[in-house]
């Protein structure tokens, strides 16, 4: 596996971990906001959910990436 590739595979990773802790709950003030995995907080700073949702648009152009296009993913985001 060249670097570009385990660069698109980690950032799927990052994608699906992302998603895996996005709150869907209609009702918290932190929906749509993924949360910190350590204190459960949905930051809204550059390394928060911000960063989070740059992540998510390069695996949606990136053709090589399993979430190219997905429209649950850009439902999400």
């Amino acid at each position: 596996m060249n670097i570009y590739d385990k660069l698109v595979s980690i950032n799927d990773h990052w994608v699906q971990d992302g998603m895996d802790h996005q709150v869907l709950d209609g009702e918290s003030r932190f929906y749509g906001g993924v949360t910190d995995p350590v204190n459960g907080i949905a930051w809204p700073s550059h390394g928060g959910t911000p960063m989070v949702m740059a992540i998510w648009a390069s695996a949606l152009i990136n053709e090589q990436s399993r979430f190219y296009h997905d429209r649950g993913l850009l439902l999400r985001l």
